[in-house]
């Protein structure tokens, strides 16, 4: 995604590693950490599917749970319903997110450039830190300044000043991966694990329907 310079120093910081970034990684960290605010990056596609997710997981549970209560006439039966039907939409979205961002965004990346590392995104809250690099390259005689939008705390980021070659899709070219950490074994592995959850909430709201003390049978 480009480059905002509106976070400059708020949520990117384009510098190398001085005094100063010392005192603003500190002071991220600390008020991640003790909870008192939370700095939120630019809103990516993951967040807009997330957004657009819960609105739709919401209005889910809100029609699984009165189509329930009409045919059941059981209070109880249409809250639980449409309680596991507001963490069904979660699941959905959930694998919406891992296919994108696993199984078809590196397939996009299909040209190679070579870029620098110029900085990276802070951003911290819920007592935790994230971290990504923010790239300067030229592709077809127009530069960029972006960042792949994917926080990674387990890998080690590139250095500020450091060269290296990154993957963009063409028809986006601001659009990066940089990480080859996301492959097929992890979509499977994400899919499989939404599956089975996705088949729990759907045998829990059988056994809800199917159970005579709620249904009053």
């Amino acid at each position: 995604m480009i480059y905002d310079e509106r976070y400059r120093e708020q949520v990117f910081w384009d510098a190398p590693y001085t005094p100063e970034l010392r005192i603003l990684i500190g002071m991220i960290r600390d008020k991640a950490l003790n909870r008192t605010e939370i700095i939120y990056p630019p809103a990516g596609k993951d967040m807009k599917t997330l957004g657009i997710g819960l609105g739709c997981s919401a209005l889910f549970a809100l029609l699984a749970g009165g189509l329930t209560f009409l045919i059941t006439k059981v209070g109880l039966a249409a809250f639980i319903v449409g309680f596991i039907g507001l963490f069904m939409g979660f699941t959905v979205t959930a694998f919406l997110i891992a296919r994108d961002r696993l199984l078809i965004r590196p397939q996009l990346m299909t040209s190679q450039v070579n870029a620098v590392c110029v900085g990276h995104s802070l951003t911290g809250g819920d007592g935790h830190m994230n971290r990504c690099p923010v790239f300067k390259y030229t592709y077809n005689g127009r530069e960029y300044l972006a960042y792949d939008g994917n926080y990674s705390n387990r890998t080690k980021l590139p250095d500020i000043d450091e060269k290296l070659t990154i993957k963009i899709d063409p028809e986006h070219p601001e659009e990066l991966m940089w990480n080859e950490g996301h492959n097929k074994n992890s979509f499977f592995f994400a899919a499989l694990v939404c599956a089975i959850i996705f088949l729990g909430e759907i045998g829990m709201i059988a056994v809800t329907l199917c159970d005579k003390g709620i249904m009053g049978g």
